[in-house]
């Protein structure tokens, strides 16, 4: 089951979670300038290496054709352009300047922290796309519970599939926000074809939804996402718990 925590940072916290990649690149980054190419490719080797296994949840592509003016507040509209602040320092920092005036370890040090800044708000700025739509819909799905939804079928359903309806809510599949669902299976360490078959199950009951471009694509294809319906089932399953 993939991971729930990184769902629920604060901007703070994440972006002391994502210096965990961008300490490495911004080291990487520091040597390149001053020619250490193989302790630079030492470091961009460490940064894609704890990259993959911190942001492993982030690797399960969601998408969405429709945005929503409520899917960004005006703060979070400014986060995009968050990493241009410290990339606008780093950039036309004359590093031939700073040698003349600094020891090199502490100029490497001084140009490996601006860039470890810039490589941290641009994750956090990445970051904020479909999945963070996907999970505010979500949010915003359970503040209008509609009760004559959650009928004793459907939660029958979601007692036998729970994993699979919390797994999609984790990767922010949900109110028109759609995974693919071999990309997903993927993730989740499953067999695409029983994915579909449950998904399929949970489809017929109106809580996922699914994405056939064409009558002729191949299931490995197919692109689900939650409905509002199962995500007030699923949440409603949790709390009687």
């Amino acid at each position: 089951m993939l991971s729930r925590k990184g769902h629920h940072r604060s901007i703070t916290t994440q972006l002391l979670f994502n210096a965990g990649a961008a300490v490495p690149a911004g080291l990487g980054y520091s040597l390149i300038l001053h020619e250490h190419w193989l302790a630079a490719l030492l470091s961009f080797v460490c940064a894609i290496g704890s990259g993959v296994w911190l942001f492993r949840d982030y690797l399960v592509p969601v998408s969405t054709e429709e945005y929503r003016d409520t899917d960004y507040t005006p703060q979070q509209k400014l986060m995009l352009y968050l990493p241009i602040v410290p990339w606008s320092v780093i950039l036309p920092l004359p590093i031939a300047q700073l040698d003349g005036v600094l020891h090199p370890a502490a100029s490497i040090a001084v140009t490996a922290a601006v860039a470890t800044i810039g490589f941290a708000f641009q994750i956090l700025g990445t970051n904020i796309g479909p999945r963070r739509v996907g999970k505010r819909r979500i949010q915003q799905a359970l503040r209008k519970s509609d009760m004559e939804e959650i009928t004793s079928e459907r939660l029958e359903l979601v007692a036998r599939h729970p994993k699979v309806l919390r797994d999609l809510a984790a990767v922010g599949a949900g109110d028109n926000v759609f995974v693919m669902v071999a990309e997903f299976a993927g993730a989740i360490h499953r067999d695409t074809d029983e994915v579909i078959t449950e998904l399929e199950t949970l489809r017929k009951a109106h809580l996922v939804e699914a994405k056939k471009i064409t009558v002729r694509e191949q299931p490995n294809k197919w692109q689900y996402s939650l409905t509002p319906t199962g995500i007030q089932c699923l949440q409603h399953y949790q709390q009687g718990r």
